[in-house]
């Protein structure tokens, strides 16, 4: 079946989450031969298509080791190690396959990821499953247009992947899983064993980290900072349920466990996947080949999207003095008066969309996908408007621009001028004056890592 991942905004680490936001659309029709049996741990019967092969995996559990990494180091992780994302999420996605795990995490996150896993069985497509795709993908791919970014174009593909999906799942595993995955956000790499100590602390008993926590303060901050998802698959629906809501509770995990037996051992847990021009591809039929190569372009942009939320925290005047430039703060002191007006337009690349969200004392207005303004309606200070970007990765341009005066020495005539700073150590920013002394501009080269940008 197809699934819908690229410029989706979906977390590819639940299964399920991926399936409820996917297409039903059909790639590979299914074999009308086959034959009734029963899977293992079932006492059901299903229909086995015959170019569909199912794996028997045993009634063992493993337990995965708790890994704490970064949300950099973990994205090239997993898409090195398919046997690693499908362990500890979802969905594996195969690394030839146009897909990037960036996307899926805060690359400035640190994340504790444990999984307590019981793989039953799997169910894949046979071998060479070609002479059963569905000609009617084929034919809409080639009708349409040859890839370019322009809006006209990226509207066309994102209708055909909305009904086609951008991947094909190729092998689904079923069992029992308990599914953890903590983040800390905005932390650095060097907290990583401190932060492995926290979780076996907050864990002990269940999640085996090795270490110990320097001080409660450091636990502390730890609980006050972490974000905790955990998902329980299979078992009793209702035990595993007060699981996940309590999933630190070494009771309630082994009422769970206790309850994996006859029949509550088929839940759905990961699946391998393959992207349409990947898939299509490998096959022998000419026009199939030519329908990946007509998809593959636009695949490649779609797969580069991620989101990121921040602060645009002050569409901020400053002075630039001296010949060297330096950029000091406006005097904080001055208020931001009744009437003043900011405005924030980012490239219009196809599919980038800017949404900021309320600010206290301000009115925000979207102007375009890629624009807004934000308009003082009493004294204030500097304001500050939080902000959801999504755009492929990509160098992207982001102006701020107001009508306030102030002077800039030794440069050029008065003009307005913002400033996005970014997390410190992330990437540059550049500030450029223009030599009309209109306007300041802010390029920011390469728009593909999550954080505050104040």
């Amino acid at each position: 079946m197809p699934v819908l991942i690229a410029n989706s905004g979906i977390n590819p680490l639940h299964i399920a989450d991926v399936l409820d936001a996917s297409s039903k659309a059909t790639i590979v029709h299914m074999s009308g031969k086959g034959r009734e049996l029963n899977p293992p741990g079932s006492s059901k019967k299903f229909w086995k298509h015959e170019n569909a092969i199912l794996r028997s995996h045993g009634t063992s559990t493993e337990s995965h080791s708790l890994i704490v990494k970064t949300g950099d180091e973990l994205s090239h992780d997993f898409e090195a190690e398919a046997n690693l994302s499908i362990s500890y999420g979802g969905l594996s996605v195969s690394a030839s396959s146009q897909y990037s795990y960036q996307s899926s995490f805060e690359l400035t996150s640190v994340y504790g990821n444990y999984s307590f896993d019981q793989r039953v069985y799997s169910v894949q497509l046979a071998a060479d499953p070609y002479e059963f795709v569905n000609p009617k993908l084929v034919k809409e791919a080639l009708l349409l247009p040859e890839w370019h970014q322009d809006q006209a174009t990226y509207e066309k593909y994102r209708l055909f992947f909305q009904k086609w999906g951008t991947y094909i799942i190729l092998e689904c595993f079923l069992g029992t899983r308990y599914q953890l995955s903590i983040e800390s956000k905005e932390t650095s790499s060097e907290k990583k064993q401190e932060i492995k100590a926290c979780i076996g602390l907050e864990y002990k008993g269940l999640v085996s980290a090795g270490g110990s926590v320097a001080d409660t303060q450091a636990y502390k901050a730890y609980v006050d900072a972490r974000n905790t998802d955990c998902r329980v698959r299979g078992g009793d629906p209702g035990k595993a349920g007060i699981l996940e809501r309590d999933p630190t509770n070494m009771d309630k995990f082994n009422d769970w466990q206790e309850s994996r037996k006859l029949d509550a051992m088929e839940a759905l847990l990961s699946a391998k996947a393959e992207s349409l021009a990947v898939f299509l591809a490998a096959s022998s039929v000419q026009s199939h080949v030519e329908a990946s190569q007509r998809l593959k372009p636009a695949l490649d942009y779609f797969s580069s999207f991620r989101t990121l939320t921040g602060v645009i925290n002050g569409f901020q005047d400053m002075y630039l003095k001296g010949g060297g430039y330096e950029v000091v703060p406006y005097p904080p002191t001055v208020p931001y008066s009744p009437g003043m007006e900011y405005k924030c337009t980012t490239s219009p690349l196809p599919g980038l969309v800017i949404k900021p969200e309320s600010a206290s004392g301000w009115t925000v207005t979207q102007l375009s996908p890629s624009s807004f303004t934000a308009k003082s309606y009493q004294k204030l200070q500097v304001p500050s408007v939080p902000i959801t970007i999504t755009a492929p990765m990509q160098p992207v341009d982001v102006t701020l621009w107001s009508h306030i005066e102030f002077v800039i020495p030794f440069i050029t005539p008065r003009c307005g001028l913002g400033l996005l700073q970014t997390p410190s150590g992330l990437y540059r920013t550049t500030i450029t004056v223009k030599s009309d002394g209109t306007t300041g501009t802010v390029h920011v080269p390469k728009l593909d890592l999550a954080g505050d940008f104040r």
